[in-house]
């Protein structure tokens, strides 16, 4: 005849006395600023928020660290320590002028005068007639 087996009951855990407050599945018992809270990136790709913060920061690199860090914001790798270093300032600054947008052309121009006759035979072709 088959045992039966025995069923062991665990003990429940206590909770602290102290207060935990839930928003959304995250502890926010600890103080923290909105932005965290939210979800925003207050640094960004370069892992800092200011021109000084970002200086220092390369100072302490080593050359692969550097290379590493230009690929991920779109840097082309190339050259020594100290033109890369360059290249990575120019491209925080321009960065930072853009709060971390890439720069788009604000105007363009058209390919061909669109009163030319040129321009008038492609539109008539394109058209169908």
């Amino acid at each position: 005849m088959p045992r039966k087996r025995k069923i062991v009951k665990k003990e429940v855990q206590k909770v602290s006395k102290k207060k935990i407050e839930f928003a959304d599945g995250k502890d926010v018992s600890k103080e923290e600023n909105i932005e965290s809270l939210v979800g925003f990136k207050v640094k960004g790709s370069y892992g800092v928020s200011t021109a000084q913060e970002f200086e220092d920061k390369i100072n302490l690199m080593s050359l692969s660290d550097l290379q590493a860090l230009a690929v991920t914001n779109g840097v082309f790798p190339s050259g020594t320590k100290a033109m890369l270093k360059n290249k990575l300032k120019k491209a925080f600054a321009e960065y930072s002028a853009y709060n971390g947008r890439t720069p788009t052309q604000g105007v363009t121009t058209p390919i061909m005068d669109p009163e030319s006759k040129a321009a008038k035979e492609f539109l008539r072709i394109m058209n169908g007639s």
